[in-house]
């Protein structure tokens, strides 16, 4: 579906980053809950497909057939169908098979080679071992052993009750960044961070049942009284929203607010500078949730001499999260999956032992358990 920019907000005007704060207005209701997903249809960078059309040495008004489209010109293939600023492993495994090249041993060579590498490092890694793949004939069939271009998941940052039906926020970074002496831009960030006022964007709605509201999930004995930790580093923020929104929304009943019934854990870098929070949030409303029972705990890791992150405050609040836990608290992980995920998962199964009084194996137990009932859930990336 198309959906129209109304706002996007730049939040980080002083900090190394840009985090946009994006709200699109969509043409009929999208029927969403908190913790879904809007997918985004991405766009390759241009001066990226010119470097590959130039490096494979084809035009931009050669003629390519892909599976499911009539032909096209490979300009237009390589900048909306083609996936160029990401490497997957398989299609390594494709081209080797089809040229019958031997330059990865295994799955995890092809791993290791894909990551952090886009398109135009394959390209001239390949120009280097095979020159023959710049042969107009063994360059089309180079591109047509590409993976295809897919749309990226963001986050929806609202709650319908806050923005109606036709409405959505996101929260997204916009990915640029310098390797090898190149710079390298997101598919879709850029085409978001690009967007003004007015302008139309392709996406679409991609329920997330792995990440929901007790309240709203079908199979859970929990209710909106529940108590909720929720735990974010970065844009790993974005679903809070929408869980605040619903949680504290201006027509939910007061009967249904108890105090501490939602704990926010969040991390960045700078508060002066990325508190995504307050960016978002105006004041009054942060001021209205907090009366009704938000509580907020932060950890702005470059603010001082040691670094502090979520895990930090988790840990040094352990006593209180594990009381949380014991009313029957619900867990919410949302941002990196390689560090921040990982250590807080490793914090809160030491809170087990140590304020639970759980061994370590009953603690993993514990954990692995409250993540098959959905008592932990994960949004990671």
């Amino acid at each position: 579906m198309q959906a129209e920019v109304v706002f996007n907000r730049l939040l980080t005007p002083e900090a190394d980053k840009a985090i946009y704060h994006l709200r699109l207005s969509l043409p009929s209701p999208l029927n969403y809950q908190p913790g879904d997903w809007l997918m985004v249809t991405p766009h390759n960078p241009p001066q990226l497909v010119q470097a590959c059309l130039e490096a494979l040495g084809l035009s931009e008004q050669t003629l390519i057939a892909l599976p499911k489209h009539d032909e096209m010109p490979l300009g237009q293939v390589l900048h909306a169908h083609l996936e160029l600023t990401q490497l997957q492993p398989a299609v390594l495994n494709k081209l080797q098979r089809r040229f019958g090249w031997s330059l990865w041993s295994d799955r995890q060579a092809m791993m290791a080679f894909a990551e952090d590498r886009d398109l135009l490092d394959l390209i001239e890694f390949l120009k280097t071992a095979h020159p023959e793949l710049t042969q107009p004939d063994k360059a089309l069939a180079f591109c047509q052993l590409l993976a295809p271009l897919s749309p990226r998941f963001y986050s929806i940052a609202s709650a319908p009750e806050a923005l109606g039906e036709t409405q959505v926020d996101l929260l997204y970074r916009q990915v640029v960044y310098e390797r090898a002496r190149r710079m390298r831009y997101g598919a879709a960030s850029n085409v978001l961070s690009g967007s003004q006022p007015g302008d139309f964007l392709d996406v679409d709605h991609n329920p997330n049942p792995h990440f929901k509201l007790p309240e709203d999930q079908s199979d859970s004995e929990a209710d909106a009284n529940t108590p909720l930790i929720l735990i974010g580093a970065g844009t790993g923020l974005a679903p809070y929203f929408g869980f605040l929104q619903r949680r504290f929304a201006e027509h939910a009943s007061h009967q249904n607010h108890q105090n501490n019934q939602a704990w926010l854990f969040f991390g960045e870098a700078h508060a002066g500078k990325t508190d995504l929070l307050r960016a978002v949030l105006p004041e009054p409303i942060l001021t209205a949730w907090q009366q009704q029972g938000l509580q907020v705990t932060t950890a702005f890791s470059r603010d001082q001499a040691e670094k502090i992150y979520v895990q930090q405050r988790l840990w040094q609040a352990r006593s209180e999260v594990m009381a949380w836990l014991d009313r029957g608290a619900y867990l919410y992980l949302c941002g990196d999956q390689a560090q921040m995920a990982t250590q807080v998962a490793q914090c809160l199964i030491e809170i087990l032992q140590q304020e639970g009084g759980q061994t370590p194996d009953q603690a993993q137990a514990t954990w692995k358990h409250w993540r098959q009932i959905k008592r932990v859930q994960y949004d990671v990336y």
